[in-house]
């Protein structure tokens, strides 16, 4: 994943940003394929949160051959009807401001309320009778018990 400019030119900055590096592309059992998860909440420390109305950047070339070779892919976040304005960052279109840097403890990636489980509590239920397993239970001691006592 790159920076806008890395993906016009095809030149990373930086490999800070490196997703996958492919090492064996001709391995015997079969080429290494890689996947990208796109969500816009993640657990992990390291995971990447997509933010709607963003775009982001990939390119894909040969670290050690420094030819034309290169192949791009450029994510946009829409929102289900198709827009691109961001529904939950406010203040502008993304950038720099408040909530850009993402992350879970940030309130503007907090997800709508529309999106929010739904918790249904049981019914509790009072048992208000007596048990009749504690009367058999008791009937069934109290029977050999006197048995025993009649036999002395």
């Amino acid at each position: 994943m790159v920076e806008r400019e890395d993906y016009e030119s095809c030149k990373p900055q930086s490999y800070d940003q490196m997703r996958w590096e492919c090492g064996h592309p001709f391995a015997p059992h079969a080429p290494e394929k890689f996947s990208e998860k796109f969500q816009r909440f993640t657990p992990f420390t390291l995971g990447k949160e997509f933010r709607q109305g963003e775009s982001y950047y990939y390119i894909s070339k040969p670290l050690h051959h420094h030819g034309k070779e290169c192949l791009r892919l450029r994510v946009d976040v829409v929102a289900a009807d198709g827009s691109q304005e961001a529904r939950v960052a406010k203040g502008g279109t993304g950038g720099a401001g408040v909530g850009a840097e993402g992350g879970v403890h940030n309130p503007s990636n907090r997800l709508p309320a529309a999106d929010d489980p739904v918790v249904i509590l049981p019914d509790i239920q009072r048992v208000t009778g007596k048990s009749s397993t504690v009367a058999a239970t008791a009937f069934t001691l109290l029977v050999p018990f006197s048995l025993l006592l009649l036999l002395h």
